[in-house]
């Protein structure tokens, strides 16, 4: 091992000696000719060396640095500088001081300071830096008397200039089995003539032919193999010397990874939280530490809690990582989790997450306050994460069980292409001007009702009246058009699945079928037949008043049957719904003695909570209403007591005709605290019995 250690370290000696070019010693020496004879700022250049300072020439050959004001300095670089002489002038003075500075820039200044000062003494011919602090600079300034100089002579070493050979290794890490076949990986270099010789840092792992650079491996560990090219010229441009090396990792087996679970579950959250599994991770015979990374659109929608996994001595112990998801928007996302860690198989994973907005409570209605015979303030509890509210207000009637109180849609059909349908029934029982009435169209579930199709003509009574939609070549089947009476290419019927539609009368709406603020998807690629016992109309779309066909159904089409057993009529009060930022309405202009209803729904930009529980109240009357003793109220405690059914609406009144408690009732007993004193009226549904407290 040791002969052949040497053999290695004598070629490469051998080598480098046969490509080093020699720099051959110099010598420079100026003189009076070479300056002007003007005393003051001189700026010389001899042989390609440039000199500055403050001289002159004195007796056409001499050199004369005055006193105070004389220097000399070299502006182009020497090499290296080994001995400066001074040959005085005959009758000049030799006394004259002298500071000398050698160093590695150019020292410009009269008695400059840099570099290193070699002398401040009178006098001194010879300056010999062959010993040591040889540079390429020198500065020499005369600080007392003048001086005059026959001539000044530099020797010096020229500095070798050369070009970069970029001698470089493809792979600077080459990771290997112990028991992988030998392998060679050569350095390239622009210079092409000069050898390269290869060496092992550690030959108890690797051995590496000095000529080739084939690498052996001889045993686990880690070696560097280095290149070395010495000086040499190549197609005439002189190239420097130049090593090069890359890192060679040997272990026993393959590197792995061990990710325990097959599958990250699929992972659930509401926007703006998080939902989180786990992942077991383990390594061996690894060379580097494990990496986590997170790649793919939705990337930034998951997190780790670590992003590496140590290893020891080739081992990483099993480590728990937790995946985190963390979504900022609605919607399904996608990511992939790569493990991975040099000369180890990359294990993936991929990451579902999907996320909803959170929902909105339901609100609570808690009654009217601030109660006159023509106003009255309609009140709920606020909702979490509300930003607004619509405030349905209607009042009920009791239909006719043989007649419709107005006329209603009676089938919606959204289908292939353009077969999208309005059908309107007239049960009243008489001929009906449909110029009163229009249609409109609340585009995408969101904002008030638009695109009005103003209706003509004359509906008799148990007739329909079909609306169908055409626009150039894009319309309805010839079935649909076959029985239409209107074909139009207004908006209100080019309508799509999540578009609620308002049959209105003289600005009123009466009917409607859709979901009125809901933009997901109710009634796409399906037909709607309002059912035969349907009390209509209702202003507020109701399910469970319609059934549903497949897609592109229209046998019902052209003919309603309408057979109505009776019912309530809802009808909204000018401007409902309303849409108000606080969990409250206050109301005006209502009817005296009345009975009002009203629904809310709680919404912010995204969500739309679901529709409250319906509460009625009421306005005052102008005289004291009939008492009414079957009640049964009695007072215990200063609180009125009585039986009643649930969701009746409970209102106290004091004796001038002021509402002072609203609330509704429970089923059973029923307590209510009142902190006025006197005559007390309590109306419950539509009972009143007078109390004293």
């Amino acid at each position: 091992m040791r002969k052949t250690t040497f053999l290695k370290v004598l070629m490469l000696i051998v080598v480098l000696l046969a490509g080093t070019k020699i720099s051959e010693a110099a010598t420079i020496t100026l003189t009076g000719a070479d300056m002007s004879a003007t005393d003051g700022a001189q700026n010389i250049t001899k042989n390609g060396i440039g000199f500055n300072g403050f001289m002159k020439q004195y007796n056409a050959t001499k050199i004369w640095f005055t006193s105070g004001t004389g220097y000399i300095y070299n502006t182009t670089s020497l090499g290296s500088i080994t001995k400066i002489t001074l040959s005085y002038n005959l009758g000049g003075s030799s006394s004259a001081v002298q500071r000398f500075n050698v160093g590695n820039t150019a020292m410009t200044s009269y008695m400059s300071s840099g570099g290193t000062t070699v002398s401040t003494s009178n006098g001194g011919t010879t300056y010999d830096f062959t010993g040591g602090v040889g540079s390429g600079f020198f500065n020499l300034s005369v600080s007392s008397k003048n001086l005059q100089l026959v001539s000044l002579t530099i020797e010096y070493t020229p500095a070798v200039s050369c070009t970069a050979s970029n001698l470089a290794f493809a792979e600077p890490v080459v990771n290997k089995l112990l028991a992988d076949a030998a392998f060679t990986q050569t350095a390239s270099s622009l210079n092409a003539t000069t050898a390269i010789v290869y060496e092992s840092s550690n030959t108890g792992v690797v051995n590496v032919n000095a000529a080739t650079g084939e690498v052996s491996i001889v045993g686990t560990g880690s070696a560097t193999i280095t290149a070395s090219q010495a000086a040499g010229s190549h197609n005439s441009v002189e190239y420097c010397a130049a090593t090069a090396s890359y890192t060679v990792n040997v272990v026993s087996a393959a590197p792995t990874i061990t990710v325990t679970e097959v599958t990250v579950p699929d992972m659930v959250a509401y926007a703006g939280e998080t939902d989180t599994e786990t992942m077991n991770v383990s390594g061996i015979n690894l060379t580097e530490d494990i990496r986590l990374e997170i790649s793919g659109v939705n990337a930034d929608q998951f997190s780790l809690s670590k992003n590496s996994v140590a290893q020891v001595g080739g081992t990483a112990v099993n480590t728990v990582i937790t995946v985190i998801y963390q979504p900022t928007t609605a919607g399904t996302h996608t990511a992939v989790l790569s493990v991975l860690s040099d000369g180890a198989t990359t294990v993936t994973r991929t990451l579902n997450g999907s996320a909803t907005w959170k929902p909105l409570a339901k609100p609570v209605l808690t009654g009217a306050t601030s109660v006159s015979a023509n106003a009255l303030t309609l009140n709920w509890d606020a909702v979490s994460g509300a930003t607004e509210y619509e405030v349905n207000v209607f009042t009920k009637s009791t239909g006719s069980a043989s007649l419709a109180s107005d006329l209603f849609i009676s089938e919606y059909i959204e289908g292939s292409s353009y077969n999208k349908v309005i059908e309107i029934y007239n049960g009243t029982g008489a001929a009906v001007d449909l110029s009163n009435y229009s249609l409109f169209k609340q585009v995408n579930g969101a904002g008030a009702y638009g695109n009005e199709l103003v209706l003509s003509g004359i509906l008799l009574n148990a007739d329909v009246f079909v609306i169908s939609y055409v626009s150039g070549s894009n319309a309805a089947s010839s079935g649909i058009l076959a029985v239409t009476d209107l074909q139009t290419a207004s908006p209100a019927i080019n309508f799509n699945g999540n578009d609620a539609v308002g049959l209105f009368k003289n600005g009123i709406q009466i009917d409607e079928v859709g979901v009125f603020n809901q933009t997901a998807s109710w009634g796409t690629d399906l037909t709607l037949i309002r059912k035969s016992s349907a009390n209509v109309p209702k202003a507020i779309y109701d399910a469970a008043d319609w059934d549903v066909q497949s897609k592109d159904y229209i046998e019902n089409l052209g003919a309603h049957t309408f057979a109505p057993t009776g019912g309530v009529t809802v009808t909204p009060i000018p401007g409902s719904p309303f849409t108000v930022a606080t969990n409250s309405k206050d109301l005006t202009g209502l009817l005296t003695s009345t009975t009002y209803y009203y629904t809310v729904k709680a919404k912010n930009a995204n969500v739309v909570s679901e529709l409250s529980d319906e509460m009625s109240v009421a306005t005052l009357g102008t005289a004291v209403p009939e008492l009414n003793a079957g009640l049964n109220l009695r007072v215990v405690g200063g609180s009125i007591v009585f039986d009643a059914v649930a969701n009746q609406l409970v209102e106290v009144y004091n004796a001038v005709g002021q509402r002072i408690k609203s609330t509704v009732t429970v089923d059973g007993l029923n307590t209510v605290a009142v902190g006025n004193k006197g005559v007390i009226l309590v109306k419950v549904g539509a009972q009143i019995q007078k109390v004293i407290l």
